[in-house]
């Protein structure tokens, strides 16, 4: 098993983004790794076949658990990385997961108060929602290494319990990994927007871009970077208009 490597769930048109993605991962040393139900291509180190139905970004979770690395940063298809993410590795090796906050960061105000129904306890009314589209998880860490299966493992069978789509389901890949670390009193090694930069949700929603302070790590948007900024900011920047 390698060290440290990237890991994609993909399908369909979404395929050619991971390889995008992927080359970048590559300018950094990164091994890659595509789970799909086909794949004829060359772009990543590892292909891993899945027999799962893939038809919604929820069901990344089959790949949960299948990555073929040590540490794993789980990446959304949609994603460049533009600066070193060795922290982030780091972080995950100390404390098992290393993880962002999600732009919508109220969980309830998210995926909705009857959300409660899914779990055995109630969930706080003010619980902050995690993303799971960059994600860095260590297999080895004592606690956190089989964080991901269980969760896994609890969506699905949550699915077959109550014969919901995905699509429509608010346990899905990031409420349920959210409320599961939060049940279960642990806490991963929290990461800035930096790492998880998603200029196109303010602009899909018609509000403004926030901006930052720093170098931004993974541009996580199908919109392209704006011509001539610069990703390794040293201090605070407003982000130059977005054209899709």
């Amino acid at each position: 098993m390698q060290n440290r490597g990237v890991v994609y769930t993909a399908w369909g048109k979404c395929i050619e983004e991971a390889e995008r993605s992927a080359s970048t991962a590559k300018k950094f040393g990164l091994k890659t790794c595509l789970v799909s139900n086909h794949y004829a291509g060359s772009a990543f180190d590892h292909f891993i076949r899945t027999d799962a139905s893939l038809t919604h970004h929820t069901e990344k979770i089959h790949a949960w658990g299948l990555s073929p690395f040590k540490t794993t940063l789980y990446l959304d298809t949609d994603t460049q990385i533009v600066g070193d993410p060795a922290y982030g590795f780091e972080m995950a090796e100390r404390y098992g997961m290393a993880i962002a906050i999600a732009p919508a960061c109220h969980l309830k105000l998210h995926w909705g108060y009857h959300i409660d129904q899914y779990w055995k306890t109630p969930i706080p009314d003010d619980l902050v929602e995690y993303n799971t589209g960059v994600l860095f998880h260590s297999a080895a860490h004592p606690v956190f290494g089989d964080v991901l299966k269980k969760t896994a493992l609890l969506i699905q069978q949550s699915f077959e319990k109550t014969h919901e789509e995905f699509v429509r389901c608010p346990l899905n890949d990031q409420s349920g990994l959210t409320v599961y670390l939060w049940e279960r009193g642990l806490n991963p090694s929290v990461l800035s927007q930096n790492w998880n930069f998603r200029p196109g949700i303010y602009q899909e929603k018609k509000v403004s871009v926030p901006g930052g302070f720093g170098p931004i790590k993974i541009w996580h948007s199908s919109m392209p970077i704006p011509e001539g900024f610069d990703v390794n900011q040293k201090g605070f920047w407003d982000l130059p208009t977005l054209r899709a």
